[in-house]
């Protein structure tokens, strides 16, 4: 049976587990100030696992009761092939996304999928990063990674995971997390849908992505009516090369997104761009270009 969990149910859960805690008898204590903050300061994860034909929401901010995101699980492909790393050892989970926000959506919203939300675990309890693989596919991943009022997308998670993994943790905030079984509905296939707008023109991805092709992919969330233009330096002197940029090729786009799909540039990183004020993969190259990298979205969002 189709399922949507909401993060309200998230926090109903932890007030319990706490009420739990604290029972044991008549007198017993209260839970302390110092256990309540504690807490309330970790991420709240379900206890239902989610799965295929599931949808959870996304708050606008923190524990926030409003929804800025709707994500719903479309299939999972416990053994994926991914043609682009045949020679990578270990396996792909392949999950497959809509998300869709409604036409009233915060504009501060920032969707999840710009950073690196996901997480796998073992029947052991081990958890470890999952990285989604933009290469795998048409770059359909990068879809999700938008946001303005009445978007909507399609787009497939290829994560690289181990073998024994069962379980996939989504990090929608700080605050709030979901768990996803890791049980294949199917075979996933390469998506090339673009994300739909059904909002007014100003919001029109079309004309954002058609943009500067210079421009650090994934481009400025909104046009100059939003006021949410890229801060800081052109260039971000702090900002690192991947520490792996030597072992492997450079796997991203040079271009806005829908106008070039993620592939192997010959390139070499001079740094990632500085994670306080610039999207997760802003790169810049040694000579003198930028562009979205799959290894600086990674290292941004440690």
């Amino acid at each position: 049976m189709k399922r949507k969990l909401g993060f309200s149910a998230l926090t109903a859960a932890g007030a319990v587990a706490l009420g739990a805690c604290s029972s044991g008898g008549d007198d017993a204590a209260e839970p302390s100030t110092s256990a309540q903050s504690e807490a309330t300061s970790s991420t709240s994860e379900a206890a239902q696992a989610l799965g295929k034909g599931d949808s959870f929401d996304v708050p606008c901010s923190g524990n926030d009761d409003t929804t800025c995101m709707t994500v719903k699980i479309n299939d999972i492909v416990d053994d994926a092939h991914c043609a682009s790393t045949e020679s990578k050892k270990g396996k792909f989970v392949a999950v497959e996304i809509s998300a869709s926000m409604p036409e009233g959506a915060d504009d501060g919203f920032t969707s999840p999928f710009r950073s690196m939300p996901w997480r796998a675990s073992t029947a052991d309890n081990k958890i470890n990063n999952a990285r989604a693989e933009v290469s795998c596919d048409d770059g359909s991943y990068l879809n999700l990674m938008d946001e303005f009022p009445g978007y909507s997308a399609d787009g497939t998670a290829f994560l690289d995971v181990s073998k024994d993994t069962n379980m996939l943790h989504f990090k929608a905030t700080n605050e709030v997390s979901y768990k996803i079984k890791v049980e294949s509905g199917g075979e996933a296939e390469p998506s090339s849908q673009e994300p739909t707008n059904e909002a007014s023109p100003k919001n029109d991805p079309a004309q954002e992505r058609a943009g500067d092709a210079a421009q650090p992919a994934p481009q400025p969330k909104s046009g100059a009516d939003s006021g949410r233009q890229q801060q800081g330096s052109p260039h971000n002197q702090e900002g690192d090369a991947p520490q792996n940029a030597g072992d492997a090729p450079v796997v991203g786009i040079t271009q806005a997104p829908g106008v070039e799909n993620p592939h192997p540039l010959d390139k070499t990183v001079a740094s990632c761009g500085d994670p306080s004020n610039q999207q997760p993969g802003t790169t810049y190259f040694t000579d003198g270009t930028t562009g979205w990298t799959q290894q600086c979205a990674s290292q941004m969002a440690q």
